[in-house]
């Protein structure tokens, strides 16, 4: 059997949050369609919009498994910056990589700026051989 696709997803606010409303329910709809095709691993805030108390039952600052295929990584705010980011991903290998916004600095802005950093990285890699 081959290997599901590993999706890596950059997002603001994720389940069990609801006060960011509508990306929050694309995001677990798109996850709960496509679990059984691909394994998905979700970055996201251990808050709810406008909130700073994390969620109840929510482990901070390491990748909990939600259901089958299904893992996210709750980020505290006192950890979340470019280089906490650049460390967690560093941890698996990806195969896509799902930025869902543009107006965050934290979930849109420093993704791209590192996954564009290792795309240049990757194809130094291959220039090489």
């Amino acid at each position: 059997m081959k290997p599901k696709k590993k999706i890596l997803i950059f997002i603001d606010w994720y389940l069990p949050g609801f006060k960011a409303g509508g990306p929050i329910r694309s995001c677990a709809n798109l996850v709960a369609h496509l679990s059984s095709s691909f394994e998905f691993y979700i970055i996201t805030r251990d808050t709810d919009y406008c909130e700073s108390k994390p969620y109840h039952g929510v482990t901070s600052n390491k990748w909990t498994s939600l259901t089958d295929n299904v893992n996210v990584f709750y980020v505290s705010a006192d950890k979340l910056s470019y280089y906490y980011l650049e460390g967690i991903t560093q941890t698996l290998s990806f195969d896509v990589v799902y930025v869902n916004g543009v107006y965050s600095k934290n979930f849109s802005i420093y993704p791209l700026l590192l996954f564009q950093k290792k795309k240049h990285q990757l194809l130094s890699q291959q220039e090489e051989c």
